[in-house]
C-alpha cells in the first residue's frame, strides 16, 4: 500500500544542547484519510444506504493513504434539531387527559368538556377581537385587536401559549479540515501533488463506464460521419448512452492517528482513532490556494509531477454519510 505523508520529516529533530520546548519530537499526530468505493450488484435490487442496519455492503478500498499532520484547527459538532410548537389550551389539556396514549377513548366525552372548558376564556377573548376587528375593517378603519391584546389591555396578562420544543432529528456532522503545506524538497513538492490529486480523484464522480477518457469522445466522433443516416444515428445513441450516468464519487475513512518516529502507531498498532471517531464521509468541498501568503511564488524549476509553488493551503470540507447515536457516543467513542 502506498502512503501519502506530509511531512515527511519529524518537525523537530532535536539534539543533545536543545532545551526541553525543542526536544526531538517521538511522534506527531495525523489525520489519516482512506478513500473506499461501494461496490453495487448488477441488478440493482438491493438497498446500500449507511443508515439502514441490515445492509451488508462490500467496499473496496483504495491502494493508497494519506496522512497529513494535524490542522491548527479542530473541532467537531452535534447538532440534534428541534421544532418550537404552540399546543395551546385545547392542545395541553387534550394531551393532559390522554395520558399519552392515543388509544385511550373510554372518556372520549370528559376529555373534550374538560378541553372545552379550559379553552373557553380564550375562545371568548378571540370572539370579541376578530368581531372587533371585522367591524373596523368593515368601516374602512384601522384595527389589528386581537386575544392577547385584549387580555393585556383589560386584565394585565396575555394567554400562555404552552410552547413545546419537539425532537426532530439529528443532523449529519460536517467536519471541515485546513491545513498548510509547504513543500521544503523535491520530494516533499511531488507527495503534496499526490495528496491534493487523492482528494480531487475521490470528490468527483466518474463518467460511463470507459477507463479511457478519450475513447467514448472518439467513438462519438467516429458515430457521426459514417454508416448512413440509421447507423449514425443508432452509433450516436449509442455513444451517448455509456456517458448517460455519473458513478458516485468514492467515501473517505478518516481517523486521527499518532504515529511513531519509527512509523509505528500507538494503540498497540490497532491504529485506533484518538480524539473521536468519525463515520464514513463523502468530500463535499476542496479549496486549494496557491498564494497562501498573499504573493505569488514558484518553483525555479518545474515539473509534472509536483506542485510549482512552495506553499499550499489546502481547505476540505467532509460530511457524514450516518447519523451520530447515544449508542455511538457511548459505546463506540464518537
Amino acid at each position: 500500500m502506498d502512503i501519502y505523508r506530509y511531512p515527511l520529516t519529524d518537525p523537530v529533530e532535536g539534539g543533545k544542547n536543545a532545551p526541553l520546548a525543542d526536544g526531538a519530537t517521538v511522534a506527531t499526530d495525523y489525520v489519516m484519510f482512506h478513500r473506499h468505493r461501494l461496490n453495487y450488484e448488477e441488478s440493482g435490487r438491493s438497498y446500500y444506504g449507511r443508515s439502514f442496519p441490515e445492509t451488508k455492503s462490500q467496499f473496496t478500498y483504495d491502494d493508497k493513504r494519506v496522512y497529513i499532520a494535524m490542522p491548527k484547527t479542530l473541532q467537531t459538532s452535534y447538532q440534534p434539531r428541534y421544532t418550537s410548537i404552540d399546543l395551546g389550551v385545547l392542545g395541553a389539556s387534550t394531551v393532559a387527559a390522554l395520558g399519552g396514549d392515543i388509544s385511550n377513548t373510554d372518556n372520549l366525552s370528559a376529555i373534550i368538556s374538560s378541553a372545552a372548558r379550559a379553552a373557553l376564556p380564550e375562545f371568548t377573548s378571540g370572539a370579541v377581537s376578530q368581531l372587533a376587528s371585522g367591524l373596523s375593517q368593515a368601516a374602512g378603519l384601522a384595527g389589528g385587536l386581537n386575544a392577547n391584546s385584549l387580555q393585556a389591555l383589560t386584565r394585565g396578562r396575555v394567554f400562555n401559549p404552552f410552547k413545546e420544543q419537539i425532537f426532530q432529528s439529528m443532523d449529519f456532522r460536517q467536519h471541515s479540515f485546513q491545513f498548510k503545506m509547504v513543500s521544503r524538497s523535491l520530494e516533499e513538492a511531488q507527495m503534496v501533488r499526490n495528496i491534493i490529486t487523492y482528494f480531487k480523484e475521490g470528490s468527483v464522480p466518474a463518467i460511463g463506464e470507459a477507463t479511457n477518457p478519450n475513447a467514448d469522445n472518439a467513438a462519438f466522433g467516429t458515430a457521426v460521419g459514417s454508416g448512413g443516416l440509421q447507423g449514425r444515428i443508432s452509433s450516436t445513441f449509442n455513444a451517448l448512452s455509456k456517458n448517460r450516468f455519473f458513478q458516485v464519487p468514492d467515501s473517505f475513512d478518516i481517523k486521527f492517528l499518532r504515529m511513531n518516529s519509527d512509523g509505528s502507531f500507538d494503540g498497540n498498532g490497532s491504529g485506533k482513532s484518538i480524539h473521536f471517531n468519525i463515520h464514513a464521509s463523502v468530500c463535499t468541498g476542496i479549496t486549494i490556494n496557491y498564494t497562501p501568503d498573499g504573493q505569488y511564488t514558484s518553483f525555479k524549476s518545474l515539473g509534472d509531477k509536483m506542485v510549482e509553488v512552495p506553499a499550499i493551503d489546502l481547505g476540505l470540507q467532509f460530511t457524514e454519510l450516518k447519523l451520530v447515536t447515544r449508542e455511538d457516543v457511548e459505546f463506540r467513542g464518537f
